[in-house]
């Protein structure tokens, strides 16, 4: 199902590209939250008029779409093709700090780009209004061109008398879009010495016993006064993260670029819990690069590495781990005494998966209440719950360590309702 609403006249959108390369500290504030209203387009607050807390859609048409979730149940979506050439929608977020430093996250995904058309620009998520002005530079934005939603991470500081700014999405021509599970965090950042400042490897340890030619630089860095790097040959160093959460995405963002043209450097996380994920870079000037991972259901810590196999020195700078989105994603109707007012099963998180995911559901009333897992040709796999529930909402987790890659179908049985959802373990 989906909600569509027409939108009202264009506004003008400035487009610049802006990157802050300042170095950080690092700084893990406790009471972390989201200062964003329905990040995940799960409280039905999507596209109301503008100047109403939530998403308000700004040019043409915007939608509520339950096809293309990237957790929860519902994302927003922008048109294909939109009529008067562009559509995007956008939410001020207020409570700010004037002068502080931020961090705003999202995933984003664009059905159909091709590079060829000069009239495609792909799908635009940003940041503006840092001072309360539109001028050119005054905003931080990326794009998107991938079918498969892509981890977006932008940091941002406001002007010393502003406390708000603008999140938003846009597209022109091309393919449908959809956005979801966007955040506006204080800037904090999980690891240890992440930009190399203390002027050594300080915090890092040598990954794989490839301890000989990893150093810092003062001649190769991205910002402040030091990179990191490694010699010519395999090597590469790590840090283990802790004090995450368990069933938590993150994201890894950082620079980085080798020395000699068409040699491979990696910027990866894995043992936390799920697939191993990593950014390459075989550049020779500073690329960036942003991967999310997800950690398991038990694990609260996550390797962080740099690493080559091959060729001549390589060099990082400026990492990041921080928080994409707080456990999973779902949303029940309750009435004024925290019930459920309807039947509710909720899009398993994370998803893909690898080994184990959460099912999140409700039931407005008391009753037998089935849970079951079963494959693509219908067979069932295991019954995760099978009892009387009284009315609330509930978790069930399914561990699917002995289970193949494949798609999957969970099915909740009630008095009341039948509800079934797919989704996919990938090994």
């Amino acid at each position: 199902m989906r909600i569509r609403i027409l939108g009202r006249a264009a506004v003008s959108i400035l487009i610049s590209v802006f990157t802050m390369q300042a170095a950080f500290a690092q700084t893990v504030p406790d009471g972390l939250h989201n200062y964003m209203v329905d990040p995940g387009f799960e409280d039905g607050t999507a596209f109301t008029e503008q100047g109403y807390p939530g998403w308000n859609y700004w040019v043409n048409e915007g939608f509520s779409d339950d096809i293309y979730p990237h957790s929860g149940t519902w994302c927003g979506g922008l048109p294909a093709d939109p009529p008067d050439w562009s559509c995007g929608f956008g939410q001020w977020v207020g409570g700010l700090t004037a002068d502080a430093r931020y961090i705003a996250t999202a995933f984003g995904r664009l059905a159909e780009y091709d590079p060829a058309d000069p009239n495609e620009w792909g799908l635009y998520i940003g940041v503006q209004q840092l001072d309360g002005t539109l001028f050119p530079g005054n905003k931080v934005q990326k794009q998107v061109f991938d079918p498969e939603y892509q981890p977006v991470i932008l940091f941002f500081a406001m002007g010393d008398t502003n406390t708000g700014a603008d999140v938003w999405a846009w597209k022109g021509p091309g393919g449908e879009a959809t956005v979801d599970d966007y955040g506006v965090w204080d800037y904090h950042n999980y690891l240890n010495n992440p930009d190399f400042e203390a002027g050594a490897l300080t915090g890092w340890d040598y990954w794989g016993g490839y301890s000989s030619g990893c150093f810092v630089d003062p001649g190769e860095k991205n910002g402040g006064a030091y990179g990191g790097g490694i010699g010519d040959g395999e090597g590469g160093f790590g840090q283990w993260v802790s004090e995450l959460a368990p069933n938590t995405t993150y994201c890894l963002n950082g620079w980085a670029k080798v020395e000699n043209d068409g040699d491979i450097a990696y910027v990866g996380v894995k043992n936390h819990g799920n697939p191993e994920v990593s950014f390459q870079i075989q550049s020779t000037v500073w690329t960036e690069g942003t991967v999310a991972f997800t950690t398991g259901a038990e694990n609260t810590g996550a390797e962080v590495y740099f690493w080559k196999g091959s060729g001549e020195k390589a060099y990082c700078d400026d990492l990041t781990v921080c928080l994409m989105v707080e456990g999973p994603t779902t949303h029940v109707q309750q009435d004024g005494i925290g019930i459920p007012q309807s039947f509710f099963l909720g899009q398993n998180f994370p998803n893909p998966f690898n080994p184990a995911t959460t099912i999140a559901y409700a039931v407005p009333v008391k009753g037998r209440v089935r849970l079951s897992v079963g494959d693509i040709r219908g067979r069932e796999t295991v019954t995760l719950v099978d009892a009387v529930q009284n009315a609330g909402a509930y978790t069930a987790v399914f561990d699917a360590s002995s289970a193949a890659s494949g798609v999957y179908f969970y099915r909740l049985e009630t008095e009341g309702a039948v509800i079934t959802k797919k989704m996919t373990v990938i090994k």
